[in-house]
């Protein structure tokens, strides 16, 4: 009953208006996320900071090759590169797999608005989740680097004082920040990483949040999750299941 209530108060907010900023989920083997710099121990994608302000050091770049500090159109997700689309499709992952959570400005986002707040940010279905903190100019979020809170579900995230994601035409691999070199009518995206989320159950799960507010006069912005994860049995076990299946029948 909880998962279709999400669900539904998800679809029906994400018709209401043409959003803003924009959240949607990639697979973990879809070939965009956490990669090393050259200097880099092995990045675990639910350790939400390096606690020394200098993730690039530990892996946190969304760069998938050569140098750590230069993206590409390569790096993020494809799906958004030609447009501003108002739906893709969902993240198909297994169990042993888990998901990327990115945030997108779209078309009319003003230029160079800064994120404040994430309020209420929720993962239904959620074992595990971890949201990205720092980088090598300074912290993305307000607060101590505490990773208990980072994990939390639901999350709020504040960025006040600290740097957060900002609707900039700059790339900054340190940020996990790809800005596409598009002004805000233009057709590209500019799209940040925002963390890491685990599912264990096979079924159909969405994210909701309460608020988002931004820069622009701290206000309140519109928004929706352009897509949502699918988890699939392995295909082992959907081969034991037809194994079974058969030889239920012979009896």
């Amino acid at each position: 009953m909880k998962k279709a209530l999400c669900i539904a108060l998800s679809l029906s907010f994400a018709a209401a208006a043409v959003a803003d900023i924009e959240f949607f989920f990639t697979s973990s083997s879809a070939g965009w996320g956490l990669t090393q710099g050259p200097t880099a121990i092995v990045a675990d994608p639910f350790v939400p900071s390096s606690f020394s302000g200098f993730d690039t050091y530990y892996g946190y770049t969304i760069a998938q090759g050569g140098d750590p500090n230069v993206l590409g159109a390569g790096d993020v997700p494809a799906t958004l590169i030609s447009g501003n689309p108002d739906s893709i499709p969902d993240a198909v992952i297994t169990p042993a797999e888990f998901t990327y959570l990115w945030v997108h400005f779209d078309e009319n986002e003003v230029d160079n608005n800064k994120i404040n707040g994430i309020n209420g940010l929720f993962m239904d279905g959620a074992s595990e989740t971890s949201y990205y903190y720092a980088n090598t100019a300074g912290f993305r979020w307000d607060g101590d680097l505490d990773p208990s809170e980072l994990k939390m579900n639901p999350q709020s995230l504040v960025a006040v004082t600290s740097v957060g994601i900002q609707n900039s035409t700059a790339n900054s691999a340190q940020n996990m920040y790809y800005g596409g070199g598009k002004n805000s009518a233009g057709d590209g995206f500019r799209t940040a990483l925002v963390g890491a989320i685990d599912y264990d159950t096979v079924g159909s799960y969405v994210g909701t949040l309460t608020e988002i507010s931004t820069s622009e006069n701290g206000t309140a912005q519109t928004w929706k999750f352009l897509n949502g994860v699918q988890v699939v049995p392995e295909p082992a076990s959907l081969l034991l299941i037809g194994l079974a299946g058969l030889v239920l029948r012979r009896r």
